[in-house]
């Protein structure tokens, strides 16, 4: 992406959640690609950690005492002019899992009516508008 988007500085967004005792990004495995069955894994998380920023959102149950134990490039959301981050406790698996859960009555009841009943007020509207206009969970799984 770097090399198609040379102008573009990109960053990891991570829930608090993700760097709890006991999670060390640096030791995160990707997939070998010199090896041809596909099943050969490398240690890839200490180039994304010396590489790249993290914003890290606070999940509610999940505080963190000091970033810098994860690598220098991690940084904490925070509003400006006092605003308060509004946030949920409910992850993006569980958001993904109820927008297909949607999508999947409206097919099953021959609507082409999305009822959003089960993701409504849990993501900001402009979150749940890219979603609806780019169809990312109109694909079956």
């Amino acid at each position: 992406m770097r090399r198609k988007h040379a102008d573009v500085d990109f960053l990891f967004v991570v829930g608090s959640d993700w760097l709890q005792p006991g999670t060390d990004l640096r030791t995160w495995e990707s997939r070998d690609p010199a090896d041809p069955t596909g099943k050969g894994r490398i240690v890839t998380g200490d180039k994304l950690v010396t590489e790249f920023d993290f914003l890290v959102l606070h999940r509610p149950g999940y505080d963190i005492e000091d970033l810098s134990a994860f690598g220098p490039r991690f940084n904490m959301l925070t509003m400006a002019g006092g605003m308060k981050f509004v946030t949920t406790d409910i992850s993006s698996t569980q958001l993904r899992k109820r927008m297909g859960n949607s999508l999947h009555i409206r097919e099953a009841i021959g609507s082409n009516e999305v009822n959003l009943d089960l993701v409504d007020g849990l993501m900001p509207p402009a979150v749940l508008s890219f979603i609806l206009r780019s169809g990312v969970y109109n694909q079956k799984a």
